[in-house]
């Protein structure tokens, strides 16, 4: 019993290293290895991420200025293989009462932008293919781009005030109508027009918000594929933005008085079941974009960059960032992730000479647990073989492990173990050689 009993406890210490060296290898930033190849040399980019399911790259020369100026852009793709490029897409005109122009769609490779010299019903939208710069029109009478299929080339457009309410799907390859829908009689009221539109994800219908123009009310109008309205229901509040819907439910955003006010509503109800209200400065960030939550878990739980992952139905904090720490981001364009940045402590930075400054971790927008962290932000392709820098440098996915680092940790972890069994067989050597003196003299008597 004796001899069993320090074996066990050894057991259990060296099984206790083990398993926090799998922790480890699973929480230790990762290294990206050789380049594949590089889109420019020695010049910054602001990539937007990669072409859905081809070796392409898109993005912009970097340039920083203030987040509401007026600016040209100029979309640049390239090949993430060879480091080509295939083509240049613009220049565009950004412009601070329109953030959103032009929406990029990554997944079916193509930027759409609205006639800006026009208004009301003279109002076109055009589509760019990112791959060969070729642009094509859609159709006429919708000057408002609602939504984009997640996985068809399809466009939900809207029709403005000067129009009679009205909503279509147009095809984003051959800008053809492939459906509409007359929504002049679908609210009792003869002035509603067009505020906001979706794709369902369940891909079996629409959602259209309506708003009045007098008084500012909305009614949530669900479009079924036979083109008859199934359902409409009006909303308690005006809002004056709407994010994607996922599980039955979507994102939007009021402002009152003086606080922003983010919820989820329910699409069947047109009720909130769940809400979040920023004041002082962050409220007015919040009105002058889109709603800054999105819905994760099948529309189960809500992600939020300040506040981090919270459960609807409990109100549990699944995930948070650590204050003065962290600093989460939206979502990474095509995945259902978000990323990180991780600030390391002063003294740390000081102990390291300043090469452990900031770090990245990607987490899964699901439960917030981690995916990979990195010591740079890397923009991924949706088949997972394929990473890029915004210093235009391109990899091999996924990431290797830093073994260097791994053992270094390891073997720091180890040395109380080792420094212990040192000290016990020093001691056991000692007692040993004591025992062997006092039998000596005994002998000889």
């Amino acid at each position: 019993m004796r001899r069993w009993l320090p074996r066990s406890l050894w057991l259990i210490a060296w099984s206790l290293w083990g398993w926090l060296g799998w922790g480890l290898y699973r929480e230790l930033p990762r290294d990206l290895g050789p380049p594949l190849a590089h889109l420019i040399s020695g010049a910054k980019l602001s990539l937007d991420g990669f072409l859905g399911g081809k070796p392409a790259l898109v993005g912009e020369l970097y340039s920083a200025p203030w987040f509401l100026a007026d600016r040209e852009r100029t979309i640049h793709c390239w090949d993430a293989q060879t480091g080509r490029e295939l083509a240049q897409t613009g220049p565009f005109h950004v412009s601070r009462w329109a953030p959103d122009e032009p929406r990029l769609s990554l997944t079916h490779g193509v930027a759409i932008e609205g006639d800006e010299s026009q208004q009301g019903s003279a109002r076109r939208y055009k589509v760019w293919d990112l791959q060969t710069g070729i642009a094509r029109a859609l159709p006429e009478g919708f000057s408002q781009l609602l939504d984009l299929h997640a996985t068809r080339p399809w466009a939900l457009l809207g029709s403005e005030r000067d129009q009679p309410t009205k909503v279509a799907i147009a095809d984003l390859g051959t800008g053809a109508l492939i459906r509409a829908w007359d929504l002049s009689h679908a609210v009792p009221v003869k002035d509603a027009l067009v505020h906001a539109g979706f794709f369902d994800d369940s891909d079996e219908s629409l959602l259209v918000v309506l708003r009045t123009s007098v008084n500012s009310r909305e009614w949530l109008i669900r479009l079924g594929t036979d083109s008859a309205v199934s359902s409409a229901v009006a909303l308690a509040r005006d809002y004056h933005r709407f994010g994607p819907p996922q599980g039955g439910r979507l994102v939007a955003s009021a402002w009152e008085e003086e606080d922003a006010i983010d919820e989820v509503l329910d699409c069947a109800t047109g009720r909130a079941v769940w809400s979040s209200v920023a004041q002082g400065d962050a409220a007015i960030v919040l009105a002058l974009g889109a709603p800054s939550i999105i819905l994760a878990a099948r529309g189960t739980r809500v992600y939020c960059p300040t506040t981090g992952l919270t459960d609807i139905a409990s109100g549990a904090t699944v995930w948070a960032p650590e204050s003065g720490a962290e600093d989460s981001f939206l979502r990474l364009a095509g995945t259902n992730a978000f990323w990180v940045r991780e600030t390391w402590p002063v003294r740390l930075r000081r102990l390291t000479s300043g090469t452990l400054r900031t770090t990245w971790a990607l987490r899964s927008l699901d439960d917030g647990r981690l995916i990979v962290r990195l010591w740079e932000q890397v923009c991924l392709n949706d088949t997972r073989t394929l990473a890029a820098t915004h210093e235009g440098a391109v990899y091999a996915w996924p990431a290797s492990a830093n073994y260097l680092l791994f053992a270094l940790c390891q073997s720091i972890l180890a040395l109380p173990l080792l420094l212990t069994w040192l000290a016990l067989r020093w001691r056991r050597i000692r007692h040993r050689h004591g025992a062997v003196r006092s039998a000596a003299p005994e002998a000889v008597q």
